[in-house]
């Protein structure tokens, strides 16, 4: 199974690239701030992408990225938006 973590505030966002992802076959982990994206990747698997929305209440996506970096290794592919 392929995971994609999709990080968006706004949830019509989530819900149409979410729906793209899955189309594409990913399994969708999504998160409407940095604080449940964190809290959900400690519980589940290993995504292989990454879809962060720049700038969120609780943080940014490149802030995001960093710790999927530290955390996945340089396989995790990444898009912001």
């Amino acid at each position: 199974m392929r995971y994609a973590l999709l990080l968006d505030d706004d949830p019509d966002i989530r819900m149409i690239v979410g729906a793209v992802l899955t189309r594409l076959g990913y399994k969708v982990i999504a998160a409407g701030s940095v604080r449940q994206a964190k809290q959900l990747l400690s519980a589940g698997p290993a995504p292989i992408l990454a879809v962060l929305d720049y700038n969120l209440p609780d943080g940014t996506g490149p802030q995001l990225a960093v710790l999927l970096r530290d955390s996945f290794g340089q396989g995790i592919r990444m898009i912001s938006m």
